[in-house]
């Protein structure tokens, strides 16, 4: 459904009201019983109601507030999320995406007598685990696919020809059969019903073949697809990463105990 759409019939996909609403909420966002109740509110009155949205102003003050009422989170300073809350949820939305969303913030100890303190910013590295909670690619036996309105106006349109044709032949027959025309006669008639369903029967093929090219063509984006899943999903560029920067902590390691 466009957003357009759904934003027009009041679809608010986020709350425990949307899947009377036929929402799902998309994977890897903030939940909307993670803000507050004020900042709740005015979501939905924004997209539940058809009048009487909130003014920026309002959106100043409420975000302005729940500004206050945010806390660090222990395992990424880089978090701040609503104090009443036992979990960070942008730790777990980070976790499912595989990406950060957030820039680095370093602790206050990061430089130690104006150096550059390795030993901390090497355990927020290591602090860093690669996403285990990825989505999976959709079953193709699961999809269902429908025809486009050209497709269904083409096999409309052959239906109707090869119909036409085969009523033609039946009535021909039967005009020939009692109507005593020459054995000439008859061929030639055949002979034009035959040509005339040759023709159509071109026509059929060339709309399949077109199909079948579309098809084809779909098919293969599905695997480009598949390939590009697979190369993203894994854990091979993160471990090849990883064991990059794994080498240039033991070279600088290795460089500043043989300074000292």
């Amino acid at each position: 459904m466009p957003v357009e759409r759904s934003i027009e019939e009041s679809r608010f996909a986020y709350g425990p009201g949307a899947a009377s609403r036929q929402m799902g909420q998309p994977p890897a966002t903030l939940h909307l019983e993670e803000v507050s109740s004020q900042i709740t509110r005015m979501f939905e009155q924004a997209f539940l109601q058809r009048k009487g949205r909130p003014k920026p102003s309002e959106w100043v003050s409420s975000l302005t507030e729940l500004g206050k009422m945010l806390k660090k989170c222990d395992q990424n300073l880089s978090h701040d999320f609503l104090e009443t809350l036992n979990q960070c949820p942008w730790c777990r939305i980070e976790a499912q995406a595989g990406v950060a969303l957030f820039p680095i913030r370093l602790p206050h100890d990061w430089q130690q007598r104006g150096r550059f303190n390795l030993g901390t910013i090497w355990s927020l590295i290591e602090s860093i685990q690669p996403s285990k909670d990825l989505p999976e690619l959709p079953d193709k036996s699961s999809l269902v696919s429908r025809p486009s309105n050209q497709v269904r106006s083409k096999k409309y349109k052959q239906y109707v020809s090869l119909t036409v044709i085969c009523m033609g032949v039946m009535v021909v027959a039967v005009l020939l059969l009692f109507s005593g025309v020459s054995n000439q006669g008859v061929f030639w008639s055949f002979g034009g019903l035959l040509f005339l369903g040759s023709v159509v029967a071109a026509a059929v093929n060339n709309a399949t073949s077109a199909n079948k090219l579309a098809l084809d063509a779909a098919q293969k984006r599905w695997r480009e697809l598949e390939q590009l899943w697979g190369d993203k999903a894994s854990l091979a560029r993160f471990q090849s990463k990883l064991n990059e920067l794994n080498a240039k902590e033991d070279r600088v390691s290795r460089t500043h105990c043989s300074s000292e």
